[in-house]
């Protein structure tokens, strides 16, 4: 897991885990004082979301560029590289599906 998270850009990588507690908080926050914070929650893990296709966009441009200097690419260097570049995205999808479960969960404990 570890692994992962340094293949898929630390500085990425670490502000999706960041968003990721900030989300877990708001939900905490807003579960003990059963107030209506399922707007915020939403668009927490929304932030996720953009923010790990933005690693992945930052991931591809430095794979291009690395795959222009050199002459010859193999397919499996490119799959590779395509790899590496999914990893923030996977991220950014799981506090995205994560926040919509909060929400759901949050709605249904206050009532609204």
């Amino acid at each position: 897991m570890i692994d992962l998270f340094f293949e898929g850009g630390p500085v990425y990588m670490g502000i999706l885990t960041i968003i990721l507690t900030v989300l877990v908080a708001v939900f905490l926050y807003a579960i003990s004082k059963k107030s209506d914070f399922s707007f915020f929650i939403k668009q927490i893990g929304l932030l996720g979301l953009v923010v790990g296709v933005l690693g992945q966009l930052q991931g591809l441009y430095q794979m291009l560029d690395a795959v222009q200097s050199l002459e010859s690419v193999s397919p499996a260097m490119l799959a590779g590289g395509l790899k590496v570049s999914l990893i923030s995205t996977f991220y950014g999808f799981i506090i995205f599906l994560t926040g919509i479960i909060f929400k759901i969960i949050h709605k249904r404990q206050v009532g609204a």
